[in-house]
């Protein structure tokens, strides 16, 4: 239940006493508190080949991981319980723990080029809902409690020390691309530099990389996901240089 006027307020700093015994539906406040807090620690690690041999490269993996309080951009966030606002510290909506990006390009021959792209990222964090509004401050992000949310449906996600889901306590689908980029440069006169014709691949391996599900507890299509990113793709361009 909302902790009212008393549970937000004790002091009386806020609500002036005229409007103390107000039934507020709704209260709204902006701070700046040191329990909205979040964190981010990183590992990078990186390779350039510059071109030699006729190839170059480049790498780079980073392990991170970031920690936030609430949903929300900071300007607008929203915390399940205004009396703990600690309970909605933990993993940060677009954390993805590992990024792995590659790339490369070998001069095959002359002015023909191939280029190519590799990405890999673990998936985004799921919030586990109820999906309904509990606690009714007029947001739907109340998270399963044990004991009272899990008598059909288990709990997934890792609980607190008060047996409370963690927020953003489930792993989406990760991804994996292949984009491949073939250019060959015909060289002219007479005013004109050259013609270039490219052509290129998105997701050469036509991979299934599958969009989020929802962590709404209530929806048919719980921890389902429904929709994926774009499949294979291709495109041939021709470009006038003068």
């Amino acid at each position: 239940m909302r902790p009212g006027v008393a549970g937000f307020d004790p002091g009386g700093s806020i609500v002036p006493p005229e409007a103390r015994g107000t039934n507020f539906a709704r209260v709204l406040q902006s701070q700046t508190r040191d329990e909205l807090n979040g964190d981010y620690q990183s590992l990078q690690l990186s390779f350039v080949r510059r071109m030699a041999n006729r190839w170059s490269g480049r790498a780079a993996y980073t392990l991170q991981k970031s920690n936030y309080v609430g949903l929300g951009n900071p300007d607008n966030r929203r915390v399940w319980l205004d009396n703990d606002v600690r309970a909605d510290y933990g993993r940060f909506a677009f954390d993805r723990r590992h990024v792995l990006a590659a790339s490369g390009t070998w001069n095959v021959w002359q002015r023909l080029n191939v280029a190519t792209v590799v990405s890999a990222i673990s998936g985004a964090a799921i919030n586990e809902t109820v999906g309904r509004d509990v606690n009714g401050d007029g947001d739907n992000n109340d998270r399963p409690v044990r004991g009272i949310d899990d008598a059909v449906l288990p709990i997934r996600s890792e609980l607190d020390s008060q047996g409370r889901a963690v927020i953003n306590g489930l792993d989406g689908p990760g991804s994996f691309l292949i984009d491949l980029s073939i250019r060959y440069q015909i060289p002219f006169g007479a005013g004109l530099d050259s013609l270039d014709l490219f052509y290129d691949v998105f997701n050469v391996l036509n991979r299934e990389n599958l969009v989020n599900p929802t962590g709404n507890r209530r929806s048919a299509n719980f921890m389902k996901s429904t929709a994926a990113q774009f499949a294979r793709q291709m495109q041939f361009g021709i470009r006038v240089r003068f």
